[in-house]
């Protein structure tokens, strides 16, 4: 896809949006995610973001604290 005023780029059927100017990540996720206990994937930088599909966490938005997924508050 196409990268319009640098501001994100993206593969066809996202399943992550890396915003060029911070390096920070929106993940759309299939599996598990509990606060505080599941890794992020590698390279997902402190302040990426995370929803999942899956009934562990599904309806929750998630942060990255550089290591593991957090809940927003």
């Amino acid at each position: 896809m196409p990268n319009y005023f640098g501001v994100a780029s993206d593969e066809p059927i996202a399943k992550t949006i890396t915003f060029e100017n911070s390096g920070v990540k929106f993940h759309a996720l299939t599996t598990a995610i509990t606060a505080n206990s599941t890794l992020v994937p590698v390279n997902t930088p402190a302040g990426s973001l995370g929803i999942t599909n899956n009934a562990t966490g599904i309806g929750a938005i998630f942060y990255s604290d550089g290591t593991k997924w957090q809940n927003i508050a």
